[in-house]
């Protein structure tokens, strides 16, 4: 190789070692910026992690409200059909005790119905003896006079 051959080469090596170089440099940065990325992302996912625990936390809240709401709301559906029962029953009680009390009236009225032949037999005879006690009155009293 003679001297301008290798001078040549020696330019072009440079300018590779200096295009190596600048290479490095721009991989260089483009390495810190990539690690400055991950420590953000690492710092991102460690602030998504706590958030995620803080919702975990309260959709466990959730789910105790939830099972509070529905043990709540059984109680009320318990309360409610006891009461309608108890109100049923009641009604069916009050019923019973009419149809006792409209059984009695009408045994009462039919033993009424019963004696009132007899009681205007009664009123009758009560008529009758009026009117005897009257004539007896008289008679006794005509008997009086003529004594």
């Amino acid at each position: 190789m003679d001297l301008t051959q290798l001078a040549q080469m020696v330019t072009w090596l440079d300018e590779e070692h200096r295009r190596d170089r600048a290479e490095i440099a721009r991989l260089q940065q483009r390495i810190e910026a990539q690690s400055a990325d991950i420590v953000e992302q690492a710092r991102r996912i460690q602030d998504l992690e706590g958030k995620l625990a803080g919702t975990q936390a309260q959709l466990t809240r959730f789910n105790q409200v939830d099972q509070s709401i529905q043990n709540t709301k059984n109680e009320l559906v318990g309360l409610v059909e006891r009461a309608y029962e108890e109100r049923v029953s009641g009604q069916r009680e009050l019923e019973r005790s009419r149809m006792a009390d409209r059984e009695m009236l009408s045994r009462e009225i039919s033993e009424v119905r019963r004696e009132l032949p007899r009681i205007g037999r009664v009123e009758e005879s009560i008529q009758t003896r009026v009117v005897e006690d009257e004539r007896l009155g008289e008679l006794i009293m005509s008997m009086r006079n003529q004594i």
